[in-house]
């Protein structure tokens, strides 16, 4: 009911269905607001500002609100995509109202190639490597790329530059 009620307001959202978080800082509430309004964002802050742990606490909650979308996490390395996931997971599992079945299809699952969160509404998370065949051909409504600076050019000439290319109603 809450999702309904408070779908276009990310932040309201925020503090409706994930109680038990901490109350969002401001830079990370004007996260959340460019991240709604904006489709290409560039989050820029030093170590320790919060990229990672806002990305991952707004990813559960736009996807709560866009059924069957997916959302792709990807890094140079595995460990580096999956640090927003884990926030994601975390947000779902500790920071909730409800139980995490409420919002989730099946338990998350992580491997050494990839970790999947699948919600009840069809949409997902998921988080890849750069590296390998995995993200090569991966498609998402969203995509987040962790230490984008550290992506070999033609890493993102050969994977990256196509995931962009979008058809007509956001579809991947």
């Amino acid at each position: 009911e809450a999702i309904r009620e408070l779908k276009d307001d990310a932040i309201a959202l925020d503090k409706a269905l994930f109680p038990n978080e901490p109350p969002l800082f401001p830079h990370q509430r004007q996260i959340f607001r460019n991240l709604e309004h904006y489709p290409r964002n560039w989050i820029e802050a030093a170590r320790g500002g919060a990229k990672s742990s806002s990305i991952g606490r707004w990813l559960p909650n736009y996807l709560l609100r866009h059924p069957k979308r997916r959302a792709v996490i990807s890094g140079p390395s595995y460990r580096q995509s999956k640090i927003p996931w884990r926030y994601a997971k975390n947000t779902i599992f500790d920071g909730a109202i409800l139980p995490w079945d409420e919002f989730l299809a099946k338990e998350p699952t992580e491997s050494n190639e990839s970790a999947l969160i699948v919600f009840r509404n069809g949409s997902s998370i998921l988080a890849l490597p750069a590296s390998g065949t995995k993200l090569h051909g991966t498609r998402g409504h969203v995509l987040v790329l962790t230490e984008f600076f550290d992506y070999p050019e033609d890493l993102y000439t050969r994977t990256v530059v196509p995931m962009l290319a979008v058809k007509s109603h956001g579809e991947p």
